[in-house]
């Protein structure tokens, strides 16, 4: 279930600068402003301690979406005044299916443990609305709705994901021929042009892979790079564990996909169709919905990545790794040495 303070984060995100005229808005702490929007119907239960909240948050600067759930898979929340923030718990506490929230919150009071974003301006708001769709009396009933509005959604993104390679397929090839650049196809359907092969160690699912690299959109608008000082982290070489999947900390289907062409010291452009990227939901405000992407990457390195059993789960030395194993033999055969005799395992 999500977090409902990952929302309260991603609208500092997001949001831009915006001038707020609180009319008809409450006063809560610590700079927020809010309202609520009673639904037609007056039956249902009010959210309290112990209940759960679904709803659909839509982040606006302006009249322009920045960002929404509606259509897509909806937020939960628990309404509890040990995990809800301050002063949120004390306004979705007053609320029930059908009713809406606009929340407005000073930039001053979000980012005052760090600094501000270079978007963000002092005594500006971030306004965030929100739609309650449900209310449920515990925690169980929350869970088990998400976990059915989750498998809606993957069957409704997988039959959208089909439909859209098709097209990313034809924009890209499209692009491709424009300029005349030649690429090969990985298996996913990646396509990377090759700029320099390399000589060195080929690239697997068990490797670590080093990289620089520059995201940008079909369009030319880069997005993240650790080789640009304008992104912060130049220098930092980007390090991805091929094992990994998206949904376990790895890096974009495409991405990986796109690598597995490449040895250490290789230099690429990687064409990824939008289905391999960010999908359907995009990442705001940089990357839209269904947007192809273009990485130009460099591989610094390649190693095996270590995978190391518990103790006790039947690997050789009781889960013990090589490191540990070289000191322990090293002891040893310096006791075996003081002794006169051969060491244990010889």
């Amino acid at each position: 279930m999500q977090k409902f303070a990952l929302f309260f984060m991603a609208a500092a995100v997001i949001a831009g600068s915006t001038s707020c005229k609180n009319a008809g808005f409450n006063k809560a702490e610590h700079g927020t402003w809010y309202k609520i929007i009673h639904g037609a119907s007056d039956t249902g239960s009010y959210a309290m301690n112990g209940t759960v909240i679904k709803f659909d948050i839509t982040f606006k600067y302006g009249d322009s979406v920045l960002r929404t759930t509606v259509g897509q898979m909806p937020a939960y929340a628990p309404v509890d005044s040990a995990r809800l923030p301050e002063p949120y718990y004390r306004i979705f506490s007053k609320v029930r299916a059908g009713d809406s929230v606009v929340v407005k919150q000073l930039t001053d009071s979000i980012f005052h443990n760090q600094p501000m974003p270079a978007f963000a301006k002092k005594n500006n708001y971030i306004t965030s609305f929100f739609k309650i769709r449900a209310v449920f009396q515990n925690q169980a009933e929350g869970e088990a709705d998400a976990k059915q509005e989750g498998e809606l959604i993957r069957q409704q993104d997988s039959i959208k994901a089909i439909a859209q390679q098709k097209l990313d397929d034809q924009t890209i090839e499209a692009y491709l021929a424009k300029n005349n650049i030649k690429a090969t196809k990985s298996p996913k359907g990646t396509y990377v042009e090759i700029l320099d092969p390399g000589t060195g160690s080929a690239i697997d699912s068990s490797k670590e892979v080093g990289v620089n690299y520059t995201g940008r959109t079909l369009g030319g608008d880069a997005f993240d790079s650790n080789t640009d000082s304008t992104f912060h982290h130049k220098g930092d070489t980007l390090k991805v564990n091929m094992s990994l999947s998206p949904n376990r900390g790895g890096m974009i289907t495409g991405f990986t996909d796109g690598i597995l062409l490449l040895h250490k010291g290789a230099k690429a452009r990687l064409y990824i169709p939008s289905a391999l990227g960010y999908g359907s939901y995009g990442r705001e405000p940089k990357i839209k919905p269904n947007e192809n992407l273009i990485f130009d990457i460099e591989v610094l390195s390649v190693d095996t990545v270590h995978r190391y059993q518990p103790m006790g789960m039947g690997r050789p030395g009781g889960g013990l790794t090589p490191e540990m194993m070289a000191k322990i033999r090293a002891m040893q055969q310096a006791q075996a040495a003081k002794k006169g005799q051969a060491p244990a395992g010889h």
